[in-house]
């Protein structure tokens, strides 16, 4: 979620490259907040896939912009940083997964969402998209139940990106 900040991320880049020695590193890690499934199970009338939409809705009338990876790259390797890579890693919502750690990750990563969904929403979808306060707790209300079904096998994408300091 870099895109929700004030950072000037070159600049930021600039300073971290800046502090290192030669042969040090740097790293960062965004989670990307569309939900993906591999077996489609999320359903059509997804009230967290509109909630998704109407976020990033907002997010780009505040004028703020989300995460993109090829941008993130570019910034570092401008800032000097040389051997730039990512590693895209599964972040499951719930405790679908049959590995243990992905599952405690599941779990963890759906109360998160449940929890901080609001706090994330309030001011966005009602001073920005013009919601009530009853239309935002309804859809908030549709996203946690969503959340809870267990057939729905859904993922965000986590990228870790590390450069070096040649």
């Amino acid at each position: 979620m870099c895109g929700l900040t004030s950072i000037d991320w070159p600049k930021l880049f600039k300073q971290a490259y800046n502090c290192l020695k030669p042969g040090g590193w740097f790293e960062m890690q965004e989670v990307i907040f569309q939900r993906r499934s591999d077996d489609n199970s999320i359903p059509k009338d997804s009230q967290f896939r509109l909630w998704e939409e109407e976020w990033h809705r907002g997010i780009e009338a505040i004028g703020y912009s989300l995460c993109d990876l090829a941008t993130l790259t570019s910034q570092m390797k401008d800032a000097g940083f040389a051997k730039v890579e990512h590693i895209e890693y599964k972040l499951p919502i719930g405790a679908w997964p049959k590995d243990e750690r992905l599952k405690a990750a599941g779990i963890f990563w759906k109360q998160y969402l449940m929890d901080g969904m609001s706090g994330m929403s309030s001011v966005l979808f009602q001073d920005k998209l013009g919601y009530t306060s009853e239309r935002l707790e309804a859809l908030l209300l549709g996203c946690t139940e969503e959340l809870k079904l267990k057939k729905v096998h859904t993922y965000m994408s986590m990228f870790v990106i590390y450069a070096q300091r040649l």
